[in-house]
């Protein structure tokens, strides 16, 4: 292949990652605002039950006082007014939720390439090794594939059931605000949990982080009140989070990847032309001499 056509192609694979860019960028705003709602909805849920532990103490306090009865009401208003105000704080608290600045925290298709490097180095270890060291690594291996084949599973439902996932969420937000029965989609509840389950191994570190900020945040606000846990709606609503997380990692990372190649191609190119310059300024010389 002579210089032009080397130029041509390098230009044309510029086109296709900025196409690629553009594409996973668009991707990534989908997601991210996803994401958005669904950590707005995990603080609504989250300051119903702040507000519930808080009146619950306050009455606890006020019982058998004699101001009982005409501060009750006009306490409750101002503690779940100032509930409110935090929760505000806490939608936008960078530190809990990764999506605000697209923290990576997952990394699933940077881990399962490093183990396959990982499995490649063990194989050529086990070309030239004792007995023992066979048996120790071949347990290793076995070990370490079927992580690899977790791995993989998870990158196909990520890969395969985005849109899936986003229909899901758009409709339960539906639903939610019209107060369907949730016996109504108890099958597409199932089979979304299903889903769910074949990458759970790797987003819930995501969730239980998520857990934790808010248990801490939780205590902070109402001391002693709060309960050490979440009810089991904002766990289920802080795992549907984190699977979108997933998502959001897998976008930035093609992302990436089309960036890299944006720039490497780049490189080459002005190298190319600079060279090609060069050789039409030679010929030019050359032919000029003649």
């Amino acid at each position: 292949m002579d210089k032009v056509e080397t130029i041509e192609m390098l230009r044309a694979t510029i086109l296709e990652q900025e196409e690629t860019i553009r594409r996973e960028e668009e991707r990534i705003r989908c997601m991210r605002e996803r994401c958005e709602k669904s950590a707005e909805l995990i603080c609504l849920l989250n300051a119903q039950s702040m507000a519930e532990c808080s009146c619950e103490g306050l009455s606890k306090s006020l019982k058998g006082s004699s101001i009982e009865g005409p501060i009750k009401e006009n306490s409750d208003d101002s503690m779940n007014k100032n509930l409110d105000e935090k929760l505000l704080a806490l939608a936008k608290d960078e530190k809990i939720w990764p999506h605000i600045h697209c923290r990576m925290e997952i990394n699933l298709r940077e881990r399962l390439w490093k183990l396959q490097l990982e499995l490649k180095c063990l194989e050529n270890k086990m070309l030239d090794g004792t007995r023992a060291q066979l048996r120790k690594w071949s347990a290793q291996m076995e070990e370490m594939n079927h992580l690899r084949e977790r791995m993989e599973q998870a990158l196909l439902s990520v890969e395969s059931w985005e849109k899936l996932y986003l229909m899901f969420m758009d409709d339960m937000d539906i639903r939610r605000c019209s107060g369907m029965d949730e016996r109504f989609y108890q099958m597409e509840l199932q089979d979304i949990r299903q889903k769910l389950n074949t990458c759970r191994e790797f987003y819930e570190t995501v969730a239980k982080g998520i857990e934790a900020s808010l248990l801490l945040r939780d205590q902070e606000f109402l001391g002693s009140e709060k309960s050490g846990s979440l009810s089991e709606e904002i766990i289920t609503e802080i795992r549907r989070y984190a699977v979108g997380i997933l998502f959001l990692e897998d976008h930035l990372y093609k992302r990436g990847e089309a960036e890299d190649k944006k720039n490497s191609s780049g490189r080459t190119l002005e190298r190319m032309e600079k060279e090609y310059e060069f050789d039409q300024r030679r010929l030019s010389q050359m032919q000029f001499a003649y």
